[in-house]
């Protein structure tokens, strides 16, 4: 979505650290006059296996059986990706498409919503759900991660936290049809 003197690494810094190569090739290619790839500190520090405990607590207090798919959101409205209804009708669109796969399955969906985001207008839709679907806002991230099956995102970094649990990962796509969910 960026364009011309906006684009992100492009500012004027003197230097952008960076994740991997990837990103240090993005950042050099938009202009960046130095890239240095740091990787992410924060990983270093977490230890899934230190947060099954709380993640089962967790998922006992939601009234979970089993582990959940857990959908991601982020707010990519306010990042200029689309309108508040836009995303939520994507949330909404990817359960109604993915309703018959979890329900034979008996796989669950909880929300993982940024601190941003509208959680009442998430829950309406959820309440809505033809599965069993539950907004848990005050959640902590790693405690839901590390009891859950797979992971859904849209644009965001959370996708890595999701991959260091071990977990498979879907990226819903920003424009076109959803697919629905095919494995989990």
């Amino acid at each position: 979505n960026e364009r011309g003197s906006d684009t992100y690494g492009a500012g004027g810094a003197s230097a952008v650290c960076a994740w991997g190569q990837g990103s240090a090739e993005h950042f050099t290619a938009v202009g960046a006059k130095r890239v240095v790839i740091t990787g992410n500190p924060r990983f270093d520090r977490v230890d899934p296996a230190e947060h099954k405990a709380a993640g089962q607590a967790l998922l006992r207090g939601l009234g979970l059986g089993g582990p959940p798919l857990v959908y991601l959101s982020n707010p990519i409205d306010d990042q200029g990706f689309c309108k508040p209804a836009e995303k939520l009708g994507l949330f909404e669109a990817f359960l109604d498409e993915a309703a018959d796969e979890l329900v034979r399955r008996a796989i669950p969906v909880v929300v993982k919503l940024h601190p941003r985001e509208d959680a009442s207008a998430f829950r309406a839709i959820a309440a809505r759900a033809p599965v069993p679907a539950v907004v848990a806002e005050q959640a902590p991230l790693f405690a839901l991660l590390a009891h859950s099956r797979a992971a859904v995102v849209l644009a965001s970094t959370v996708g890595l936290e999701a991959l260091w649990f071990g977990l498979p990962l879907g990226v819903m796509p920003l424009s076109g049809p959803v697919a629905a969910l095919a494995h989990c």
